[in-house]
């Protein structure tokens, strides 16, 4: 109405300026009168540390059967069929391979589940047989480009190619597991986080206190690059570099320690994929834990610390934090998905059956409550499943990335928390 303002607004509806502005970008050069404006359901709409938390499953209202093309490596031209144990041993044998099942099991998974709720879904899968080639020939022949969406290719290369191809058409091509993809496409969509995302969310995590911390770093020279985004980040810091690039004197660990203050935590920063460093450093630390009020941070925990080397029991000591793009789950804390896929599968899902699943159930929500993809992804609100959120920002250098991840930490008992 005329002269009512943004707070008048907000009083009225009883919500923020941030749901608001999140819902309608326009109101941020002003109002005008006669202005339409998208309100927030209040029972699915809600604002975390992280940000807007939207709730889909209650806004669906584009009820047409969505298309979505699933182009994953099967390697199924390397099966011969005339052999009964072919396709057995030809999964059993490729690490891909597996992943891609895992994969897409969770994908019919999700289009079941949106079935449910009321998205029908015409599933075309196709095999890339980690071509170039192939991809493009699969566009050309399959009538791809008229596709809502495209799950894949599984490789950055693949997925490069696809969405290079699609651009003319503005196909919207979903890279499901990379998080390294640099092609410059509009249609892009990097469901990954990217390293960078990552790093960001646990030093804007620790900056929030750094009063009273003593702030370690210590990283080798394949860390090198984020090891100077923490001294940017944290002025002041101690910094050690390995000897040799695989482990550290203890003295010079003692002197970075100093005496144990009462008043003063130990915060430190530990970067590397070094089997040798992180088992050198990580037992040291947990010796002081408590005498110095240690919390162990990383940018990236690597495979490294699922190592039997290097133990559990001492991460939790150290309250080890990481940033994750999925969530680490206990058994007592499983969502009903995990049920569900035992009783289909007869098995529990692995990350990348559960990853299968949130990504398409999302983009199929997503779907379902707007034109398109590229509507909500112009709004800046994060969705959350069983151990994945999305919440697409667009790069400068096109296409879209997922910003939206979390921190980890080992607590007692050897359970993992989320911290944020």
């Amino acid at each position: 109405m005329p002269k009512e303002t943004i707070y008048s607004l907000t009083r009225r509806f009883e919500i923020s300026s941030d749901s608001l502005e999140v819902l309608n970008p326009s109101v941020k050069d002003g109002l005008k009168a006669g202005m339409i404006l998208r309100l927030p359901n209040l029972d699915d709409f809600n604002l975390s540390e992280s940000g807007v938390v939207m709730d889909l499953e209650n806004r669906i209202s584009y009820v047409d059967t969505k298309t979505i093309t699933v182009m994953l490596p099967f390697g199924i031209n390397k099966v011969d069929f005339d052999e009964e144990e072919s396709l057995k041993d030809h999964i059993k044998k490729s690490k891909v391979v597996r992943l891609t099942v895992d994969f897409y099991s969770g994908v019919l998974l999700a289009v079941e589940a949106a079935k449910q709720k009321g998205i029908s879904v015409n599933l075309n899968v196709y095999d890339t047989q980690k071509s170039d080639a192939v991809v493009a020939k699969l566009i050309k022949d399959k009538a791809i480009a008229d596709s809502d969406a495209v799950i894949g290719p599984l490789y950055k290369k693949n997925v490069e190619k696809a969405a290079a191809v699609l651009k003319s058409s503005n196909t919207p091509v979903l890279s499901p597991i990379s998080n390294k993809v640099n092609a410059k496409h509009k249609n892009l969509f990097q469901t990954v986080p990217t390293a960078s995302v990552l790093e960001d969310k646990i030093i804007a995590f620790v900056k929030k206190d750094t009063s009273k911390k003593n702030i370690i770093i210590i990283a080798d020279k394949k860390s090198t690059a984020v090891k100077e985004k923490l001294k940017k980040a944290f002025e002041g810091a101690t910094v050690l570099d390995p000897e040799e690039e695989n482990f550290l004197k203890e003295a010079n660990l003692v002197e970075a320690l100093g005496e144990p203050n009462d008043k003063k935590e130990t915060w430190v920063f530990l970067e590397s994929s070094s089997m040798q460093l992180i088992s050198n450093v990580v037992p040291f630390l947990n010796a002081r834990a408590k005498s110095h009020k240690i919390t162990l941070f990383t940018t990236n925990k690597s495979n490294v610390y699922e190592n039997e080397s290097i133990l559990n029991a001492h991460l939790s000591n150290l309250r080890f934090h990481y940033p994750s793009m999925q969530k680490e789950m206990t058994a007592e804390k499983r969502p009903e998905l995990y049920d569900t896929y035992k009783s289909k599968y007869g098995v529990l899902p692995n990350h990348y059956a559960v990853r299968g699943y949130d990504l398409t159930y999302d983009l199929l929500l997503r779907l379902g409550s707007s034109f398109d993809i590229y509507e909500q992804a112009s709004q800046n609100f994060t969705t959350e499943y069983n151990e994945c959120k999305f919440g697409y920002t667009m790069n400068p250098e096109g296409g879209y990335v997922n910003a939206a991840c979390y921190i980890m930490r080992y607590a007692e008992g050897l359970e993992f928390k989320v911290v944020e």
